[in-house]
């Protein structure tokens, strides 16, 4: 490998050609005879990928010849680069909110996303945790009393507790949590919820893994999986408690890349 160190001012500078592997640097910033070096790219001439700085997507298909994977100046994938993998999209913070919406899903990027809960917490005591989908891009999310069905099993962490299921066949939301969510500090939700392939017109559906401290400051923990019951292509998802507004807590939203 080759490490090659080029000064940008007021004569052109003519680039070498590049093998694989090699890297090279750009000067950005010249002080009283101290040069700055900002940006650090390498040129791969097979599968090519510049890195440093903003840039613009480069048209093509990623991975072949010619063509570019782009990433911004604070290292985050904007195109092209390897198909397969969980990719960051946004985080959402409560602040008394009445519901956290993602209408961020894209169909010709992502075949599923992943929703990381962290310390949601209710404004009021007693709730039950819920989320809702939407095909109209988040102008409205399915809300009809049968337009769901949900499963849970359950456990508490008290010695001796039983292990609970439960679920329903014909409900207005999908039921995350079948027990009653407090509002006091340290009593919240945290876990992971996964929305399976929404694009395709077939029933969503999603599962998750959860871990909350009920109003009565036992720590509970559940597993469940739920379905949108009509067959269409989802686009939005809405996380709410089914009484009150969110208290505090974010929930960060990451997209499986399309295989």
């Amino acid at each position: 490998m080759s490490v090659t160190g080029k000064t940008l001012g007021a004569v052109t500078q003519t680039y070498p050609t590049l093998q694989d592997g090699d890297l090279f640097f750009v000067e950005r910033a010249s002080t009283a005879g101290k040069t700055t070096y900002s940006e650090l790219r390498t040129e791969l001439i097979g599968d090519i990928a510049k890195t440093g700085v903003d840039a613009d997507v480069v048209t093509g298909t990623a991975g072949t010849n010619g063509h570019y994977a782009t990433w911004n100046g604070d290292g985050d994938l904007v195109g092209g680069g390897g198909k397969v993998g969980m990719e960051f999209i946004v985080t959402k913070t409560a602040s008394s909110s009445a519901a956290l919406d993602f209408t961020e899903l894209d169909s010709a990027r992502y075949d599923g996303y992943a929703f990381q809960i962290n310390n949601l917490r209710p404004v009021s005591d007693g709730v039950v945790p819920i989320m809702r989908i939407s095909d109209d891009g988040g102008a409205s999310y399915d809300s009809g009393a049968s337009d769901y069905s949900w499963a849970n099993i359950v456990r508490a962490e008290n010695a001796g507790s039983s292990l609970l299921s439960d679920g329903d066949s014909a409900e207005s939301a999908i039921i995350l949590l079948n027990g009653l969510n407090g509002n006091a500090a340290g009593e919240d939700m945290s876990g992971w919820v996964y929305l399976i392939n929404p694009h395709t017109a077939r029933k969503t559906k999603a599962t998750w893994a959860l871990s909350a401290t009920a109003n009565d400051g036992v720590d509970t923990f559940v597993t469940g999986s739920g379905t949108r019951k009509t067959a269409q292509a989802d686009n939005a998802v809405r996380f709410l408690f089914n009484t009150g507004n969110i208290s505090s807590g974010s929930i960060t939203m990451f997209g499986l890349r399309k295989a």
